[in-house]
């Protein structure tokens, strides 16, 4: 923990609006309470606003009024029932998951073209079999799959979220308002910005 206050303090030199914390299953790992209290140490440390890409998901699914949701994954068991325990915290059932797990190594070197298959394969069979779900997750910041999200909310109707486009979302939501013209080829998230 002493270097993620360092980390931080780095990011406070460089004069930075707001701080986010990458990393969905850290988060999971933690704990909602665990992280909640980091952040909240953070702010106070920092005097900047605070966030962790899980956290933007959950206010981006309250924004939508998305309780009950679906997931697609490249994570093991073990991983999404952490993430799933973390969403019940937050008052969001996960009603169903599709996954193929893969190391952080595979991540790291995955294909883009394929990963973008994987990701409308996945989110395509979960979305299938959960119509009651009501927005799809598929977290994984080193998942290639922004071309995919308007794809599936065009086949399913229902926002898709990606950790870039929670996390940009809730940033761009926190900032001073300026004027802002949504374009629905941003995705039902991005467009949604108020």
């Amino acid at each position: 923990i002493d270097d993620l206050w360092a980390r931080f303090d780095l990011l406070t030199k460089r004069d930075v609006d707001r701080i986010s914390l990458s990393g969905v299953p850290v988060a999971s790992a933690l704990g909602r309470e665990r992280v909640l209290k980091i952040l909240a140490e953070a702010e106070t440390r920092t005097g900047k606003s605070c966030d962790t890409d899980l956290e933007a998901h959950i206010a981006t699914l309250k924004h939508f009024g998305a309780r009950r949701i679906a997931i697609a994954s490249r994570w093991p068991e073990r991983v999404i029932d952490l993430l799933t325990a973390y969403l019940a915290e937050a008052d969001i059932e996960v009603v169903a998951v599709r996954s193929r797990p893969r190391s952080l190594d595979d991540n790291k070197y995955a294909d883009p073209a394929q990963d973008h298959l994987l990701a409308l394969e996945l989110g395509g069979e979960v979305l299938r079999a959960a119509p009651e779900a009501e927005a799809l997750l598929m977290p994984g910041g080193l998942w290639y799959a922004m071309h995919a999200v308007p794809l599936l909310e065009g086949e399913f109707g229902k926002p898709v979220l990606l950790n870039i486009l929670s996390t940009t979302w809730a940033a761009l939501n926190a900032a001073p308002k300026i004027e802002r013209k949504p374009d629905p080829k941003w995705g039902k998230v991005l467009a949604s910005l108020s």
